[in-house]
């Protein structure tokens, strides 16, 4: 892989100014250095759109060398479009994905790059984080310590994990852009998984460290809450949107997969959940 910004680091930022700033120191703070930066933000709110172009433009003159590209859309999308949006504007055969608010470790790019540098069919590495709250004090990691995730090469197995937990989140995220070919992208909290979800339905691997490399903030204004019920909604939602949309390609492959799709409509009428 030619080293020249091989990577493109994307960040969605979106009314959030006040934690910016961080989630950039440790973008510039990588040991990993060849990777371009993409902010695009989709504040509906005046003064952020203001304290956050402030922000990329001190972080312009204090890292020159840094090519930094900024966007700012014209209105608040959801998560996913802005993705969808934001996404056009890579150029690089690598992305890594990091939340505004979020804050990687020094070696996060650098350990990921090199594995999928290393193996073709390699599509995406999905690290585990640590979670803090706004004070910096640790309460926790996003996925557990005590279970080791499946072996990378071992597709049931790992697709089973991404349908059933909540492993990793955007921040972890880090993945070639042709193993997201022909992507549709769906409005649904779940974008990350969903991404994974179609990585690994396009015949790519999938590698998860249990090994921490990214802190993950908690804290009120973060996207969606924490409310565990409200998430498994969405997680539900997202299988019965997948198997209207993909569901003969991923039964196909993961046959369990009409298991977990009428799991979800069971579940989803016990909770008497209508969708609006």
């Amino acid at each position: 892989m030619e080293n020249k910004c091989s990577t493109t680091v994307l960040i969605l930022a979106c009314n959030r100014s006040n934690y910016l700033s961080k989630a950039l120191a440790s973008v510039c703070a990588q040991t990993y250095k060849y990777y371009r930066i993409v902010i695009s933000d989709c504040s509906d709110n005046l003064q952020e759109r203001i304290k956050i172009k402030e922000v990329i433009n001190e972080y312009k003159t204090l890292f020159p060398e840094k090519e930094i590209f900024f966007i700012q859309q014209s209105s608040r999308v959801p998560q996913a479009l802005h993705l969808e949006l934001a996404i056009k504007e890579v150029s690089t055969p690598y992305v890594g994905l990091l939340d505004d608010d979020d804050i990687w470790q020094p070696n996060h790019l650098e350990r990921s790059i090199a594995i999928l540098d290393s193996n073709e069919n390699l599509g995406i590495t999905i690290s585990n984080g640590i979670s803090i709250n706004e004070e910096g004090k640790i309460i926790g990691f996003r996925n557990s310590l005590e279970h080791d995730p499946p072996d990378w090469r071992n597709r049931k197995e790992c697709f089973h994990l991404l349908m059933k937990t909540y492993y990793g989140s955007t921040s972890g995220y880090i993945f070639k852009i042709k193993a997201i070919k022909n992507h549709k992208f769906y409005n649904t909290p779940c974008v990350d998984v969903h991404l994974a979800i179609t990585i690994i339905s396009n015949n790519f691997d999938v590698k998860f460290f249990k090994e921490a490399s990214y802190f993950y903030l908690v804290h009120k204004s973060s996207y969606y809450g924490h409310n565990t019920l409200q998430y498994k909604i969405y997680r539900h939602n997202l299988r019965l949107w997948l198997f209207r949309n993909n569901g003969l390609q991923i039964i196909s492959q993961y046959p369990n997969f009409i298991l977990l799709f009428f799991k979800s409509i069971l579940e989803l009428a016990i909770l008497g959940y209508k969708k609006p």
